[in-house]
């Protein structure tokens, strides 16, 4: 398993699992060393060492800059139980999205069973482009991105990311694919509003944004086809937001920028 592959498996970041790696390898040592060894400042070690720590990955002393912190690697069995969490969340995330697609359908088909749906299916090009502008006089947003809707959608990102920079007040959580076009996106994007975890693959073929009481889903396999859903169906709207925390939760955080 690659420091990627490991990363996204157990939810702590590259940075942190190189400093674990450099503990398991040359044994407990004290944060100067750890910092000097790695040639990571201290700032960020302490950061580190914190998840790591809270992952029950080290021990250490009290996290004071003004000491000196002994720092002591636990056995990397310590590891598996960390990746069966993530794998039972990730069940749990699939159950959900399945359960939404369920409803989604069921919405769809015109099923009087369910509570009043409060949908708007948006077909016209140029009406999601509104949604999308519309989406950033909201007080949040939670976003999952997917690069085959910006595929097929090239003005979305465009949108997206110019409404966070005009709107820097609008409070963004942004989950994406880890892309070099999204990292170009990310890179300029100065509001401290808004922040991001990276996903090496997408759950499902759609944009998901909640904003507020809304739901806006668009999914589709070409440009003439792209369609979008909006919604304030409390059901759907609940699963949403439950596949957005578990994601948010279980990815682990990103240093490059």
């Amino acid at each position: 398993m690659n420091l990627d592959s490991l990363s996204e498996s157990i939810g702590i970041n590259n940075g942190a699992i190189s400093v674990y790696l450099d503990l398991i390898k040359n044994g407990s040592t004290n944060v100067h060393s750890l910092s000097l060894r790695t040639s990571i400042n201290r700032t960020t070690l302490y950061k580190y060492l914190s998840e790591l720590e809270k992952n029950k990955l080290i021990e250490v002393g009290h996290l004071n800059k003004g000491n000196s912190t002994n720092v002591k690697p636990l056995p990397p069995s310590n590891i598996q139980p960390i990746i069966k969490k993530k794998q039972s969340e990730l069940k749990k995330i699939n159950n959900f999205i399945g359960n939404l697609e369920k409803q989604i359908r069921q919405i769809q088909k015109g099923d009087k069973n369910l509570p009043d749906p409060k949908i708007q299916i948006i077909t016209n090009y140029k009406s999601l482009q509104k949604e999308y502008l519309r989406i950033f006089s909201a007080r949040s947003v939670k976003a999952i991105g997917c690069s085959k809707i910006i595929e097929y959608f090239p003005d979305n990102a465009d949108i997206f990311f110019k409404g966070i920079q005009r709107n820097p007040q609008v409070k963004v959580m942004d989950i994406l694919e880890d892309s070099e076009l999204n990292r170009q996106h990310i890179k300029k994007i100065k509001s401290h509003n808004y922040s991001y975890k990276l996903i090496r693959y997408q759950p499902f073929a759609t944009d998901l944004l909640i904003y507020d009481d809304n739901l806006f889903i668009v999914t589709g396999n070409s440009k003439e086809t792209l369609v979008g859903m909006l919604t304030r169906n409390s059901i759907i709207l609940s699963m949403a937001e439950t596949i957005f925390s578990l994601l948010w939760d279980m990815l682990p955080t990103d240093d490059n920028f």
